[in-house]
């Protein structure tokens, strides 16, 4: 049981990871085409994408179905989405396409992030439904999403060559739908 917390923890259960960004120059400069925003369900990717994209006025795009065509555009765009981990872990043909791009991921707890994610979703903005929802949107982060942002995470952090650095978070107004 003990064994089991511990590597709770571990997996970013309780503790947030850093925000780290991978060759962010790279995008600022215009050499890379694409700002890939990886994170776990509530970690604001979607709030940071839309706050860049005004910024450095590009296009923002975050919708699951179209991934892959958009990574493969030739247009400039910022693209959000957990899903891009889970597409690095469970498609290999897509992990070079993937790793050219430059990043930022998100790493934020799966209890932060699932009371985020509650948050969000609540119909009473700002306030949490109940401790079952932040269960469920938090194991759902620990069990699925987490581990797909840890693999993929992993992998970037072993390849040498890349300009990873720690990411400090801008102060933005979070988007809620």
């Amino acid at each position: 049981m003990l064994e089991q917390y511990l590597q709770h923890i571990q997996e970013g259960y309780l503790f947030s990871d850093k925000t780290i960004s991978v060759n962010l120059d790279s995008f600022l400069n215009g050499s890379n085409k694409k700002l890939l925003i990886v994170g776990v369900l509530g970690s604001g990717k979607t709030s940071l994408g839309s706050y860049l994209a005004k910024k450095y006025k590009v296009a923002f795009f975050s919708d699951e179905s179209g991934m892959i065509k958009a990574l493969q555009s030739p247009q400039r765009m910022i693209i959000e989405g957990a899903q891009i981990a889970s597409l690095y872990k469970m498609k290999p043909e897509v992990r070079k396409l993937i790793l050219n791009q430059s990043m930022i991921i998100i790493g934020l707890s799966a209890i932060k992030a699932g009371l985020r994610a509650d948050k969000r979703d609540s119909t009473l903005p700002g306030k949490a439904k109940n401790w079952k929802d932040i269960y469920y949107h938090s194991r759902e982060n620990l069990l699925y999403w987490q581990k797909a942002v840890k693999f993929f995470r992993r992998d970037v952090e072993k390849i040498s060559g890349f300009k990873i650095k720690e990411y400090k978070m801008p102060t933005f107004k979070a988007v809620f739908y």
